[in-house]
């Protein structure tokens, strides 16, 4: 089967779709079918090019040749004229981060977050559903990655918001956490990001273009991320996490994290103060049931076989 992905990501919107639709992309092929993108935005473009991908760029719309299998929308701004365009040529699964407002017409949905119900959707009669985080994507490294262990002498602690990081949360945990004694910071940067705020820091490590994230959270103990898919990425390893929300669309997640108790959540970026990020890393490290309990809490939510449910769910599709 063919399946084209449209999807966007770059500076102001971060590229956590681009990321996770390359995912499912990895796993389309690995099924003997084949995946190519339509993006409309430059930075996203390029960074699926130079993972080996095949890439449109278009200006506007979503602009494809001839009449694929499948289509997958992922977009941040995701609206019914959009939807109507890709529905009309071929057999849609849209991926979402909350209910939308207008009727989706497609033949799957997806929303990886917990507490989302069918019920909160407008949606014709044949949609299926792909709910919750056993449908999270992630990269096929972790379905085989090794479990966090649980240590009592705590003190590895991995900080990563993106590869955008357009609030500097990396920077304001760095200016909180530098006094915590006998902590190491492991900071998770972009590429061309700037790390002049952890030189002076004293155990900080920087850490870019990491190809085995899972082998990297494994090691650690505690996480201090974005509410987004890098808080699924620490669920699959059982990596206790703290969360801060950093965009709109994440807090469906937040909410969730809050009501089934698998972490932190601080709270959004605004309201959030370098007092909040030490006192709760350094809270956390210090409560060794409270971490084991959401070690086993998250292991149990997040597998990392979700990619390859949602690939399955497509290739096995029948409409009812």
């Amino acid at each position: 089967m063919r399946f084209v992905i449209c999807c966007d990501g770059g500076p102001g919107i971060g590229m956590g779709h681009v990321v996770r639709c390359a995912s499912l992309a990895e796993e389309i092929r690995q099924k003997g079918n084949s995946a190519e993108f339509v993006t409309r935005v430059e930075a996203s473009a390029a960074w699926l090019r130079h993972r080996g991908f095949d890439v449109r760029h278009v200006q506007t719309g979503w602009e494809f040749e001839n009449d694929p299998d499948w289509v997958v929308l992922d977009s941040y701004s995701l609206d019914s004229r959009e939807q109507s365009s890709a529905t009309m040529r071929a057999k849609t699964l849209i991926l979402v981060e909350r209910p939308l407002a207008f009727q989706i017409e497609s033949e799957l949905i997806a929303c990886i977050h917990l507490g989302v119900n069918p019920t909160d959707f407008q949606t014709a009669a044949h949609t299926q559903f792909l709910l919750g985080p056993s449908f999270v994507l992630l990269r096929r490294q972790f379905q085989s990655a090794k479990r966090v262990q649980i240590r009592k002498d705590a003190r590895k602690v991995l900080i990563c918001f993106g590869s955008t990081d357009e609030h500097r949360m990396s920077e304001r945990a760095a200016k909180a956490l530098s006094a915590l004694e006998d902590v190491e910071l492991h900071f998770v940067l972009a590429r061309d990001a700037s790390d002049a705020h952890v030189k002076n820091v004293k155990n900080a490590h920087i850490h870019r273009d990491v190809s085995n994230m899972a082998a990297l959270l494994s090691g650690m103990d505690l996480a201090l991320v974005s509410a987004s898919t890098i808080f699924y990425e620490t669920c699959a390893v059982g990596l206790p996490a703290i969360l801060v929300r950093t965009a709109q669309d994440q807090t469906v997640l937040e909410k969730g994290v809050r009501e089934k108790d698998l972490g932190i959540a601080l709270g959004e970026y605004t309201e959030v103060s370098e007092r909040d990020i030490r006192d709760g890393v350094a809270n956390l490290l210090r409560d060794f049931a409270r971490r084991k309990a959401y070690s086993e809490k998250a292991a149990r939510t997040v597998d990392g076989h979700g990619v390859g449910r949602v690939v399955d769910a497509m290739l096995e599709y029948r409409r009812s």
